[in-house]
């Protein structure tokens, strides 16, 4: 219940002093009077006569005099049976908001406000000074090295020759046997010299170098590679000797800068 501390000098409470006769106690009356209403927790009262008034306010005199004085002075307003006491409920509103809220269970919360969206993250700065750690580099995780020969076990590992091998045989000219033998006879190379040279080279790859030993591709002048082949593989059977006299051999020829056929 709410009293303001000017409540005993208000005009109205020194108008019901004056009605009561100059009654000083006239504010006791109208305190027990709202004290019993915060207590009932209600402002109306049905069937509450003049004299059960003047019992709960403890008035000396008359009930009538208190209920008449009371009502002029804006305190009361009676209608039959029924006394109000006007104003209270309105004065406490907050107080009896309280009461409501307690037979719905509390206070109703209040309304959710939407959360703030969020910030959008700003880039790092640079620090202006470094503590002298590295940030980038992890922790050691292994307690030995990883071994560069066993990344994957399931992969297929090439040794550096084999991936300068393959490098190099990428998009290379292969003649076939039977285009290899026309030509070497378009050379006047014989054909089982075209039969060896072609063998060599599918057995390396089609790298030069003989039986492969080298890295480094025939290309689209194969008819070179074959005829340099056959220079240094050296002449035919029927090339290379001396005619023969009375089944003795001459003597042996001196290497050749060139092909003997040519």
């Amino acid at each position: 219940m709410i009293v303001d501390p000017d409540f005993p000098d208000h005009w109205k409470t020194r108008l019901l002093v004056e009605l009561l006769g100059g009654d000083e106690l006239a504010p006791l009356y109208l305190i027990r009077l709202w004290a019993h209403c915060q207590n009932r927790r209600a402002s109306t009262f049905e069937n509450l006569p003049p004299l059960a008034l003047k019992a709960l306010c403890r008035y000396p005199g008359l009930p009538a005099a208190l209920e008449s004085a009371l009502a002029d002075a804006g305190f009361v307003r009676r209608e039959n049976q029924t006394l109000t006491v006007v104003g209270w409920e309105d004065y406490n509103a907050t107080l009896v908001a309280n009461w409501e809220n307690g037979r719905r269970g509390g206070r109703p919360p209040k309304p959710k406000s939407p959360p703030p969206p969020e910030a959008p993250e700003k880039p790092m700065d640079n620090p202006p000074e470094t503590h002298g750690l590295s940030m980038g580099n992890p922790r050691l995780t292994h307690g030995e090295p990883i071994r560069e020969d066993r990344i994957g076990e399931d992969k297929i590992r090439f040794t550096n020759r084999e991936i300068e091998r393959e490098t190099a045989c990428a998009g290379i000219r292969r003649p076939s046997l039977d285009e290899s033998k026309s030509a070497a006879a378009n050379l006047g190379i014989p054909p089982d010299k075209a039969d060896e040279w072609w063998h060599a080279r599918e057995a390396s790859e089609w790298l030069k170098g003989v039986a492969g030993g080298g890295t480094t591709p025939v290309g689209s002048n194969w008819q070179a590679d074959l005829k340099t082949y056959a220079l240094r593989a050296g002449p035919p059977s029927s090339i290379g000797r001396s005619s023969v006299s009375d089944g003795k051999k001459g003597p042996a020829r001196k290497p050749l800068t060139k092909l003997p056929w040519e």
